[in-house]
């Protein structure tokens, strides 16, 4: 990006239509996820699962939520000091120059990427979370459909 001395490198989704997927498209999630960890900054939708990558790697976050709840998960990233965002309205070149100057310029983004990264890899992942799953199961006991004749 202009201005910065940064290189960019730009993951799209593939949509029907949109954005067809090439030959070889399966391994565009793995490229992602191996850049992620190197990068210094991740410019997002806000997205469940790129506000989630970002997170694992410690990756402070430009978030530009589009709808649904990206702007709830926009607002957390803040609230949290893990990035910064803005509205797609307000995005302009300079706009965003001045966000990931900032993101890039202030250590306080990186540390709060850094602290939320320690506390996801701390929390399990979805092992512990297939366990906790199995543990309230099987303390709930049988799971059926409540049927009026039972009463």
């Amino acid at each position: 990006m202009r201005g910065l001395g940064i290189g960019i490198v730009l993951s799209l989704a593939c949509v029907a239509g949109a954005f067809p997927c090439a030959a070889g498209a399966d391994d565009t999630l793995s490229l992602q996820t191996s850049v992620t960890p190197r990068a210094a900054l991740f410019a997002t939708h806000g997205g469940m699962h790129s506000v989630n990558e970002a997170t694992y790697a410690g990756v402070p976050m430009l978030v530009v939520p589009q709808g649904a709840d990206q702007p709830m998960v926009a607002r957390r990233v803040v609230e949290l000091g893990a990035g910064l965002s803005i509205r797609t309205e307000d995005v302009t070149e300079d706009s965003v120059r001045a966000l990931a100057r900032r993101l890039l310029d202030e250590p306080r983004f990186r540390t709060a990427a850094a602290t939320l990264r320690t506390a996801q890899h701390e929390a399990g992942g979805y092992q512990r979370a297939a366990d906790e799953l199995e543990h309230y199961l099987r303390a709930a006991g049988p799971v059926g459909l409540h049927h009026e004749a039972d009463t």
